[in-house]
């Protein structure tokens, strides 16, 4: 159902550990009380990697990534279009998540080029089954934009600043959301 999604970044350092190490210290740590509240949020939890970690990649990050999926955690592809991107990298990692990086959603209704680029991502994602995050959105012409090209997920200061965990927790307590 809809609750708290929660994205943790990983460095290429934490892949380089053991198979499946990450993924369960990971669901642990967030099965864990956190200010007297169980967050219970596994099912909403995404691990976030950068291109540049992809292209530097061998077998053992190819392991880490699967043992994250055994653990139900999501991949996301952040930054995406910043880098050497290849589609090789979606298909081959079964990314479930693509984010189009700040620098082209800022220049939305400004810069045609980025529009193209935008509406160009997110089709190209939904062809081969992957939704689509777009971070760092601040106006109501970018929401309107990246929404009309079917963007699956918005994120940014137009919605909402950081929030600490524990203010989120109340919020979802107060408003009774499951998560």
């Amino acid at each position: 159902g809809n609750g708290i999604q929660v994205s943790v970044n990983v460095s290429p350092m934490q892949l380089s550990k053991q198979q499946g190490e990450d993924g369960r210290l990971l669901t642990e740590l967030l099965s864990k009380p956190v200010g007297g509240n169980p967050t219970h949020i596994q099912n909403g939890l995404v691990v976030e990697i950068t291109e540049h970690l992809l292209m530097n990649s061998d077998e053992s990050t190819r392991r880490a990534l699967l043992a994250f999926r055994e653990e139900g955690i999501q991949v996301a592809l952040d930054d995406f279009g910043t880098g050497y991107s290849s589609l090789a990298y979606i298909m081959n990692y079964d990314i479930d998540y693509l984010k189009i990086d700040r620098e082209f959603v800022q220049k939305l209704g400004q810069e045609s080029a980025s529009e193209t680029l935008c509406e160009a991502i997110i089709s190209m994602a939904h062809a081969l089954g992957v939704s689509v995050i777009a971070e760092g959105v601040e106006t109501q012409i970018q929401a309107d934009l990246l929404l009309g090209y079917g963007c699956d997920y918005l994120q940014g200061y137009f919605f909402s600043k950081p929030i600490p965990l524990k203010q989120i927790l109340k919020y979802q307590q107060d408003k009774d959301l499951s998560v």
